[in-house]
């Protein structure tokens, strides 16, 4: 057998080793170039050889015995040698040179990661100013550490490995979708024929640039199609669905047969074959989309055709809106999905967004993290970082200011997978240690959510868990000391709006706000209550709803003036103590849950105690966290950074009544 190039690089010479492994495949690299340009096709062999003759001063024994170490050959190898071409060689050497390259990435990230703990175990402890701290963390070694990821590779929760995750879309989705619509609408109209129009290309203003696509949502929920300017039409008869595209230039079968298979549908046609279609299908009547949209109070505008067939405009959106209020399966798993991206991008923020940190590089981490690693091409509604004073606003979304390490950080996003949406709020603090008046707060916040998740289940009224809740934030409040009184009183008075002036949940699909919430308009005017109007929702639970819970507390400047102006309300404030508290802006958490028949499932999946927050911006739930208390110790004498004056971190008093106008 003739002996190749890397069979003699293998038994003769000793190319493996870590040092020179860059300079060999850089040798390979140049060689195959070079062949290229002559137009020749041949093996990496010559660039083998070129490092093969390379100076070796090492005998024959210790190479081969070097060499058999480096690449894992057992010495009973040594006996029956194998032939190793040189194709195979340089697959063996890539691979052997990325394997070196993610232990230096690892190695490097776990040195900075371990000066970062050690950092915020000395702050935490009150041995550390937090200026000096700050200027440690923020420090360009430790700032490389966050490039470099959040967990090995080989950690079966990895964060970058869920790109090769991505939940698959099911066509199957769509059809149980239709099933449901064709069992309420077939036996009333036996001969009649649905037709929905999809959305369109929206072109920014005079210019050739198109807005980006984003399907309509009744015909998503229908047909599952992500493309602009399709119609579908549903036979209620022969229980059949099509689907009618735009016709090209040219006569496109293979188009045609993509569209068929790739939406599983029955037939396929182009759009201006609609009239013809209708005369085909012959039905006795056609159903078309008309309706206001409870929530938000906007008009579904009705197809105009034209044809001798009687229209029925009053019934479609009304049954495919109650269609929507539950979710089958396949939907939950799609947003099952949505969530679980959402809330690994929410831990990802939590651990790099910190002081001296831009609130929109929040907002970018964010987008790129959930399109990268799950597949989530869109985001279900505008992203929300609020910082500071900006976190007292629930309207604010500028995301513009620089973060100070004395802040509360509000993280309102959720992202939206193949048209499912999530929606995900978090309240952490920017220096990672939560103070005391944070504290006291946040965990009037919780007790609220704790309130609500209680009595969460089918049958129970929306309006009765929002009102179980602002009881737990009205008392919670009266415990801090920042209002005082009977709490039916401030109920009755709408205290409770002054701090979360909206409802305790909505539902959630293919919108951030789905359709459904409320069966009528009317349905507003049955809240009689302040704290009960904001409600999105006021119809009982049922199984299969998907919610976002949310809960909050607000000290946001001009609801506060207001309430103290009125003289029905201000003798329910506390102004010393909401002088204590004014700066501290706005805390909000938002879950999302499916309602079942005794109880809810969560599916959102973020630190929410303060526990369980302070631990995962330390680094405790993490396997970095493996320094001792001995170890750390004995290495930052060594370092030298050791401070005898213990200061309470991030505080700052208050020097003036805020409550005041300017």
């Amino acid at each position: 057998m003739k002996v190749s190039t890397a069979n003699s690089l293998y038994y003769k010479a000793s190319p493996i080793d870590d040092c020179s492994l860059d300079r060999l495949l850089e040798q390979m690299d140049k060689f195959t170039e070079r062949k290229r340009l002559r137009g020749e096709q041949k093996p990496i062999g010559g660039g083998l050889a070129n490092f093969a003759d390379c100076t070796h001063s090492e005998s024959e024994e210790k190479l081969a015995k070097r060499t058999d170490q480096s690449l894992n050959f057992e010495e009973t190898d040594r006996k029956n040698p194998l032939y190793i071409d040189d194709v195979t060689m340089e697959n063996l050497l890539r691979a052997r040179a990325d394997g070196v390259k993610e232990k230096i990435r690892l190695r490097k990230y776990k040195k900075h990661m371990k000066r970062f703990l050690r950092v915020y175990q000395i702050l935490k402890s009150g041995g550390m100013d937090a200026e000096d701290a700050l200027k440690l963390v923020n420090a360009p070694s430790v700032r490389e550490a966050y490039s470099c990821g959040l967990k090995e590779a080989t950690d079966p929760n990895s964060f970058w490995e869920l790109a090769r995750m991505s939940l698959p879309i099911k066509m199957e989705t769509f059809a149980a979708n239709r099933r449901r619509l064709f069992r309420d609408i077939a036996p009333k109209f036996t001969k009649g024929l649905i037709i929905l129009k999809g959305g369109e290309d929206i072109f920014m203003y005079d210019s050739a640039e198109k807005h980006p696509f984003r399907q309509e949502p009744f015909f998503f929920w229908t047909f599952g199609v992500n493309e602009p300017n399709f119609w579908g039409l549903l036979d209620c008869w022969k229980g059949k669905a099509t689907l009618l595209y735009p016709r090209g230039e040219k006569e496109d079968y293979p188009r045609r047969k993509i569209v068929e298979e790739t939406y599983e549908i029955d037939d396929v046609g182009y759009t201006d074959q609609i009239q013809e279609m209708i005369s085909k299908i012959s039905p006795t009547e056609i159903l078309i989309l008309e309706g206001v949209n409870p929530d938000s109070g906007r008009q579904f505008p009705a197809l105009e055709l034209q044809c001798d067939i009687e229209v029925n405009k009053s019934i479609l959106y009304e049954v495919m809106s109650e269609l929507r209020v539950t979710k089958s399966s396949f939907e939950l798993d799609l947003m099952r999905h949505a969530n679980r991206i959402s809330s690994l991008a929410h831990k990802l923020m939590m651990k790099r967004i910190t002081a001296d940190s831009y609130e929109y590089q929040a907002e970018a981490m964010f987008k790129f993290f959930v399109h990268f690693v799950g597949g989530c091409e869109t985001l279900s509604y505008a992203p929300l970082c609020a910082s500071g004073r900006n976190s007292s606003d629930p309207g604010y979304s500028g995301n513009r200011r620089m973060i100070k390490c004395e802040d509360m950080i509000i993280f309102d996003m959720g992202a939206s997978y193949y048209g499912y949406a999530s929606c995900i709020a978090c309240t952490v603090p920017a220096s990672g240690i939560f103070n005391r008046e944070q504290k006291l707060i946040y965990h009037v916040v919780l007790q609220t959510r704790t309130a609500a998740l209680e009595l969460i289940k089918a049958g129970i009224g929306l309006s009765e868990v929002h009102d179980n809740a602002m009881r737990a934030l009205l008392i919670g409040l009266s415990e801090v000391g920042v209002i005082r009184g009977d709490v039916d009183d401030m109920l009755l008075a709408g205290v409770s709006t002054i701090f979360m002036p909206f409802g305790i949940g909505h539902l959630l699909g293919l919108n951030r706000f789905d359709v459904g919430g409320l069966a009528d308009l009317e349905n507003r005017k049955e809240c009689k209550q302040p704290h009960l109007a904001q409600l999105r929702t006021a119809r009982p639970l049922k199984a299969g709803m998907v919610m976002v819970l949310q809960v909050g507390c607000y000290f946001h400047l001009p609801y506060l003036r207001c309430a103290l102006s009125d003289s029905n309300l201000k003798g329910f404030f506390v102004k010393e103590s909401l002088e204590t508290f004014i700066h501290l802006g706005g805390f909000c958490v938002k879950d999302n849950i499916v309602v079942t028949y005794d109880g809810y499932e969560m599916m959102t999946d973020v630190p929410r105690t303060v526990e369980e927050i302070e631990n995962w911006l330390s680094g405790k739930d993490d396997y970095l966290n493996i320094v001792t208390e001995s170890q750390l110790n004995e290495q930052m004498k060594k370092d030298g950074r050791w401070f005898e004056n213990a200061k309470t971190p991030c505080s700052y008093p208050l020097e003036e009544d805020e409550l005041q106008d300017e």
